[in-house]
């Protein structure tokens, strides 16, 4: 992928958030009027079914999510896409 498609991807994800009540707690924007640089941004709420949860995303973001044992923890990985490396 070249940088403007990465940019492109960030952006899209950055909207869907928007869309899904996924709280954006800092960043999400373009960082400098040139370039394809955005700032390092973070999301919370973020649920494990979610796009934004299950795609890589690349580039300065993190998602948060919140579990409320280790039971659920463990059924989530089991049940994610890709196996969870131990």
């Amino acid at each position: 992928m070249n940088r403007l498609s990465l940019y492109h991807s960030l952006c899209c994800h950055a909207d869907y958030s928007y869309i899904c009540a996924v709280s954006c707690r800092t960043g999400g924007k373009r960082a400098a009027d040139t370039g394809y640089f955005v700032q390092p941004t973070v999301f919370a709420d973020v649920k494990d079914h979610m796009k934004i949860a299950r795609e890589e995303i690349f580039g300065p973001v993190q998602c948060i999510m919140k579990w409320r044992d280790t039971q659920e923890v463990r059924r989530t990985h089991v049940a994610a896409d890709h196996a969870c490396g131990s």
